[in-house]
């Protein structure tokens, strides 16, 4: 299966950020038929971004250009340091400040487009999964009564809903350090929870990296509760 002509024209858009929502929602409904195709998009849209790079290439040989031709390289280096020999430019040095600015506001919107690419796929990964923060565990009253009893079972809890919550309210940032505080606890069901509510808080923070390293451990761990989730996810990072 390949991409037809609609929809790499519908990924080029998305890339320009130009794709209406309606479109976009129909496309990853697409995608998600086939990991090939998938795959096939994500090589497509790296390949787009990396000839955009190159389209910058005849612009900065040109001021390469302008700069030998106006004896910025000119000068012999000698044998060594002592025999340096400095030749005078033949005239004062222009530089072409238009091309400089050009080709920095290009490099800069270059950067903020496939950042902008890169969050909107972690954005649409992490919907895929934020159903999940409704099953999040939470203690019974004769469960809280033996955290109390074991005095940092309580602490861990609390973290843990806490986290929770803050994800829930798209504060990711803030609910990092309490759901990794939290997945320390001795208590199966606060522990895999919070790992995985963990992955979840990494996404939704754009730091793929560790959002697939601990994706990866939750599907390497069989009897854990969110493993067929982690499984899915760690495939799609």
């Amino acid at each position: 299966m390949a991409l037809t002509n609609e929809q790499i024209e519908k990924l080029e858009m998305r890339a320009k950020g130009i794709l209406p929502e309606s479109d976009a929602q129909e496309l990853d409904q697409q995608l998600e038929e086939s990991s090939e195709l998938q795959k096939e998009a994500n090589e497509h849209i790296d390949l787009y971004f990396a000839l955009k790079a190159l389209s910058l290439k005849p612009a900065l040989q040109k001021i390469h250009e302008d700069l030998a031709a106006e004896g910025a390289f000119d000068g012999d280096p000698g044998n060594s340091e002592s025999d340096v020999k400095v030749v005078p430019l033949k005239q004062p040095l222009q530089i072409n400040w238009g091309w400089l600015i050009a080709a920095s506001v290009f490099l800069c919107v270059f950067g903020i487009g496939i950042l902008n690419f890169n969050h909107q796929r972690n954005d649409r990964l992490y919907a895929r999964y934020a159903s999940t923060l409704s099953e999040a565990y939470t203690a019974d009253a004769n469960t809280l009564g033996g955290f109390t009893q074991k005095g940092k079972e309580v602490f861990y809890y609390e973290n843990f809903r806490k986290g929770v919550s803050l994800l829930q309210h798209n504060q990711p940032d803030k609910a990092i350090p309490l759901l990794k505080a939290a997945s320390q606890s001795s208590n199966p069901k606060i522990q895999e929870d919070s790992e995985w509510f963990l992955t979840l808080a990494y996404l939704k923070n754009h730091d793929r990296s560790s959002a697939k390293k601990y994706a990866t451990k939750i599907a390497g761990s069989t009897g854990h509760r969110f493993n067929d989730n982690a499984k899915h996810l760690q495939s799609d990072l």
